[in-house]
């Protein structure tokens, strides 16, 4: 009589009675399979049991008894840091469900995925593709065209006048590719052509360029005409391109986005400069934007100290990283920016420069290039349509967020 097939079968049974009929199937199928076997049986004060033997398991709740009998070879016990699991194998073998073996509940399961397999299944499908739209989104982002910054350009931002940085942001959309000459429309430009597309005097052009070519941003390229010279990036720390020696995490700007920004910030500082009544201030707010890239998260867009921090360490996503730890931002003080934008290295700002750094901020906020979280721990943040650091983002909800923040 064969009370159990081989295949997976369901008995219920009450009562303590229950175990006697569970042990009596459990011999019969023993019997007729001409095995010798041992039904192990461990009762607790709460009638709860757990039941093993060679082929299958057997699971016994409090007031109801569950004998399952599993096909061989679709079972598993499987012990981890001490703590036992019940890996059952689905009928269509796609998957392991894993049971705690102890309350014989189900807590997650896992693909099965065997030697020679060829994977087409829905999780596949689904990661090929992500693969593929992060590939098209990152095909996308190299046609729209973007230069790499080095994070070690703060080391030698603040060693140039504040003017020189504003003007040499001014500049970043005549980068070119494969260490070209600075150009307008394919055509290099000699000093002349710059000082005349900054609208500067062209002294002034000749100043700025020798101090960025003595800092090493710059190099000189010489024209066919006599003492004629072009300029282009030395590439040690600023390129369009690929870098020699790559960095991690390096920081990326829209070139096309950054022409919308400079053109925004021209229209901006126009403004604050008429409303001066006297004593008016010279301002170079781009000088601002240069300092603030080196500090940019490579996740989260955050300006802050630690830019390099994991932030899902701990966490699932970002917002709740920030939510439940209030320290997680280390914030960049007014002082190390002030310090960093003119190489001033002051013990506290004074009035004047504290009033220039808040207009500073005040125009990059009404050009879009940063946002402002306000609260106890003030966050800024950057327009991730202008800046990125990498195209694989982890948390995709906290980054769309942040898009809806800005308009470009």
């Amino acid at each position: 009589m064969n009370l159990i097939p081989q295949m997976a079968v369901v008995i219920f049974f009450t009562g303590k009675f229950g175990i006697i009929l569970a042990g009596m199937a459990y011999d019969a199928y023993q019997k007729e399979k001409g095995v010798k076997g041992n039904l192990h049986i461990k009762l607790n004060k709460k009638m709860n049991s757990k039941l093993h033997f060679s082929d299958g398991v057997f699971l016994i709740q409090e007031k109801s008894w569950r004998f399952s009998m599993i096909k061989k070879g679709r079972i598993r016990y499987v012990e981890e840091n001490g703590k036992k699991f019940i890996w059952k194998l689905t009928e269509d073998e796609m998957y392991w469900l894993i049971f705690d073996a102890e309350t014989g509940k189900q807590i997650s399961s896992k693909m099965n995925v065997r030697l020679g397999d060829t994977v087409v299944r829905k999780e596949d499908r689904e990661r090929r593709k992500q693969i593929q739209k992060k590939n098209e989104e990152l095909e996308w982002i190299k046609k729209r065209g973007f230069i790499q910054f080095k994070r070690a350009i703060r080391e030698i931002a603040g060693k140039s006048k504040q003017y020189h940085a504003h003007l040499f942001v001014k500049l970043l959309p005549l980068v070119s590719f494969a260490d070209k000459p600075l150009s307008l429309e394919g055509k290099p430009l000699n000093q002349s052509q710059i000082a005349e597309y900054l609208r500067i005097h062209q002294k002034v052009a000749s100043e700025f360029l020798h101090a960025y070519v003595e800092l090493g941003i710059l190099e000189e390229v010489k024209g066919e005409r006599n003492n004629e010279k072009f300029y282009r990036l030395a590439g040690k720390y600023i390129v369009k391109g690929e870098f020699e020696e790559k960095e991690r995490y390096s920081v990326k700007v829209f070139q096309k986005q950054i022409q919308k920004v400079i053109e925004l910030v021209e229209i901006e500082t126009k403004k604050y400069i008429n409303q001066q009544q006297k004593n008016k201030m010279e301002l170079w707010p781009l000088s601002l934007l240069l300092t603030l890239l080196p500090y940019v998260h490579y996740q989260a867009h955050i300006l802050c100290e630690n830019y390099d921090e994991d932030f899902f360490k701990n966490y699932s996503t970002i917002s709740q990283a920030l939510k439940y730890n209030k320290r997680l931002i280390k914030q960049l003080t007014d002082k190390k920016i002030w310090r960093e934008m003119t190489g001033q290295d002051v013990v506290k700002l004074s009035v004047a420069q504290q009033k220039k750094l808040k207009i500073y901020f005040d125009i990059l906020k009404k050009a879009n290039v940063i946002a402002t979280f306000d609260g106890k721990n003030k966050m800024y943040i950057i327009n991730p349509n202008l800046v990125f650091i990498t195209a694989f983002t982890q948390d995709e909800q906290w980054t769309k967020t942040l898009q809806g923040l800005f308009t470009m």
